[in-house]
């Protein structure tokens, strides 16, 4: 690592840019570390942003905490997926892919607490209360 003076960097900073792709450059002022230039050439603009971005992070902490489904049980629903795009010639929007889940997860037992209370759609029994 080579160790600048900031002075000395203000003055050849490209010079400084150009070697810090061979060698990190840390730049010091009054004789205490302020900087160092890490050459990023030939990187993804968008890797490198994502890299330093800590929100970036804390949401990826967030998202593999929550639990997973293994891939065994997640097949079936890809294959659907796929199936539904060879056949019409586009991907599902998100309502086909909600209805395909609705489908295949019958089975399972209803939850009371989410069912309606009355076999009226909503805006009849909200006419009838008036």
């Amino acid at each position: 690592m080579k160790l600048v003076a900031m002075h000395e960097a203000k003055a050849k900073l490209s010079e400084y840019v150009a070697q810090s792709q061979k060698d990190r450059v840390l730049i010091t002022s009054h004789g205490k570390p302020v900087a160092v230039v890490i050459g990023v050439e030939g990187e993804n603009l968008e890797d490198l942003l994502t890299r330093s971005d800590q929100k970036f992070w804390e949401m990826i902490e967030r998202v593999r905490a929550q639990p997973t489904v293994p891939l065994e049980e997640a097949q079936p629903y890809f294959d659907a997926a796929d199936a539904f795009e060879a056949k019409h010639g586009r991907p599902m929007t998100p309502a086909e892919a909600r209805k395909l889940l609705v489908k295949k997860t019958k089975a399972a037992p209803p939850n009371k607490a989410m069912q309606p209370t009355s076999t009226k759609p909503r805006s009849a029994r909200q006419r009838a209360r008036g």
